[in-house]
């Protein structure tokens, strides 16, 4: 059996974040969700992700800034 890809999903709507996180699992795929791109980060840090799915525009970290960081650890 081939492993599951993990995937990080970030969005701060909660609705929106838990219909995908139903979409990606009934696929296959483990699915970690965060709420904002600081707890994103440090669960990206601690490793075993594969993706990282994130809406762009939050409060605090954005999506594109978590990608900078994400792509300078």
């Amino acid at each position: 059996m081939k492993p599951k890809r993990t995937i990080l999903c970030v969005d701060d709507n909660e609705q929106s974040l838990s219909i995908r996180k139903v979409l990606l699992e009934t696929r296959g795929y483990r699915v970690i969700s965060c709420v904002n791109g600081e707890d994103a980060l440090a669960r990206f840090k601690r490793g075993g992700v594969d993706l990282v799915l994130t809406d762009l525009i939050m409060p605090g970290l954005d999506g594109a800034k978590l990608i900078e960081a994400i792509n300078a650890s």
